[in-house]
């Protein structure tokens, strides 16, 4: 549904080729492809820093990320950073799942 609503990238960090062939395969495998998101909309990088440069980047509205040093470094570089994949609720802006983000993001887009 976000793919509808939203330009989605997903970025991700992996160390060689054949990792980036095994997610693109188990992205396709998924069904992600098929619900909106475009295969060109994958990235990669093989550093945690890259990644964060290339979202810097893309200039985003909204960055959701499951690794806080990231999510910390585009703060305030990127209006909108969601840090995902804690074990309790934090601080405004952290979650402990990436579907109970996508709720609130569903959310707001239903109420704006």
């Amino acid at each position: 549904e976000l793919c509808k609503c939203f330009d989605v990238y997903a970025v991700t960090t992996v160390t060689s080729d054949a990792d980036e062939a095994r997610v693109t395969q188990q992205l396709q495998q998924i069904g992600t492809f098929e619900h909106g998101l475009k295969p060109t909309r994958v990235l990669f990088s093989e550093t945690a820093q890259g990644r964060a440069s290339m979202v810097r980047q893309l200039q985003p509205t909204t960055h959701i990320d499951s690794d806080k040093e990231i999510a910390t470094f585009l703060s305030g570089k990127v209006p909108n950073v969601v840090h995902v994949g804690l074990t309790r609720f934090g601080p405004a802006g952290d979650f402990d799942s990436l579907q109970l983000c996508l709720e609130v993001l569903k959310a707001a887009m239903v109420s704006g």
